[in-house]
């Protein structure tokens, strides 16, 4: 049972997660915008198709602010540390100098026969570390790349998740009450009140 429930969760996560994604976020859009369309469509007394559309667009235009704040605040912080970088560059060179010289003293001190091996690790070391720096860049260059050649995907995503999330809130009295006549009495009891504090 236990590698049954595992496998089924697998498969879940591996191949239905990136179909369903988008129509759990747009859930989640629908929920999160629900107290809204309700004030629009029962104390307003519009139709719900327009409070539906009135909720979703403040909703989404409160969380469009609250990411652009949070991106002023990154790029703040981030000119913050430009202005810091070249002197954590010019330490940073320092310590490396300083641990070289260390690790060669300590090479300088084994058996004479071994003084080469040991020579030869230690100029490895630092002469390797400025490919690493090289494939570090290599890597976030790829990675840069690789999210740009996905923005296609993601703006048909986004419009995707859109669209599922005011459909699923304007139908989601509908889709409550259908959910409460099927489930068991049971579910209701025990995970409906988590799934409403959640």
């Amino acid at each position: 049972l236990t590698a049954g429930i595992l496998l089924l969760l697998f498969i879940c996560l591996r191949y239905l997660l990136p179909v369903l994604l988008t129509f759990a976020l747009a859930v989640m859009l629908a929920l999160i915008a629900e107290p809204l369309v309700g004030f629009f469509h029962k104390k307003a007394k519009l139709p719900r198709g327009v409070a539906t559309g009135i909720g979703m667009t403040m909703t989404l235009v409160l969380f469009i602010l609250a990411i652009m704040v949070l991106v002023s605040l990154l790029v703040r912080e981030l000119g913050m540390l430009a202005g810091v970088v070249p002197d954590l560059e010019h330490t940073a060179m320092q310590g490396m100098e300083s641990l070289q010289l260390w690790l060669t003293g300590i090479a300088d001190r084994t058996p004479k026969n071994l003084q080469p091996l040991v020579h030869r690790g230690v100029d490895g070391l630092f002469s390797d570390g400025t490919a690493i720096i090289d494939q570090i860049s290599a890597k976030l260059l790829g990675l840069a790349s690789g999210i740009l050649s996905k923005l296609p995907d993601s703006v048909l995503g986004f419009a995707t998740w859109l669209l599922a999330g005011y459909m699923i809130s304007a139908k989601l009295p509908k889709i409550r009450a259908w959910l409460s006549a099927h489930l068991p009495k049971r579910w209701k009891e025990t995970y409906l009140p988590a799934l409403k504090n959640l």
